[in-house]
């Protein structure tokens, strides 16, 4: 039985030309839940401070109903191997904030050969906004640690 653990779920990923942008939209699809909306966002390039002088993508999609929040972090946690499975357990509370939201990030060039790998540089961002009560980090670290020990077994 699934206990509800997350509210829900925003997997999203940054692109720098229209291409790419349909190259994430598709990787993003891979993983996500049948029927799942995807946004597309364009930012203008800044014109003061250049922080980033090109237009860039933001592709992303929210994962709200139960069922497709299972579905997924099914997918995603499953998909991990041992190595990177046993790594997010035992470093979980770097991987939770202040707010109660779980931040995984999926290799995009693993993902494109159909293998899910933890990954800091280029990669899909995926967080999870956990259930927890009281609103804690200490609280929501143990929430992730049920959650992914219940997810791998």
């Amino acid at each position: 039985m699934f206990i509800v653990k997350v509210h829900h779920i925003t997997v999203s990923a940054y692109a720098k030309s229209r291409e790419e942008a349909t190259r994430m939209r598709d990787l993003l699809m891979k993983i996500l839940p049948a029927d799942s909306h995807i946004d597309e966002v364009a930012y203008e390039p800044e014109t003061e401070g250049e922080v980033f002088t090109k237009e860039i993508y933001d592709v992303k999609s929210k994962i709200e109903g139960q069922k497709e929040i299972k579905e997924l972090t099914n997918r995603i946690l499953k998909g991990l191997d041992e190595y990177d499975r046993n790594g997010l357990l035992e470093k979980v509370a770097d991987h939770v904030d202040e707010d109660c939201n779980l931040y995984l990030r999926l290799s995009k060039a693993e993902l494109e050969e159909g293998n899910m790998v933890l990954e800091s540089k280029d990669s899909i961002h995926v967080r999870f906004k956990l259930a927890a009560y009281p609103a804690k980090k200490e609280v929501a670290v143990e929430v992730a640690k049920t959650l992914i020990e219940d997810e791998i077994r």
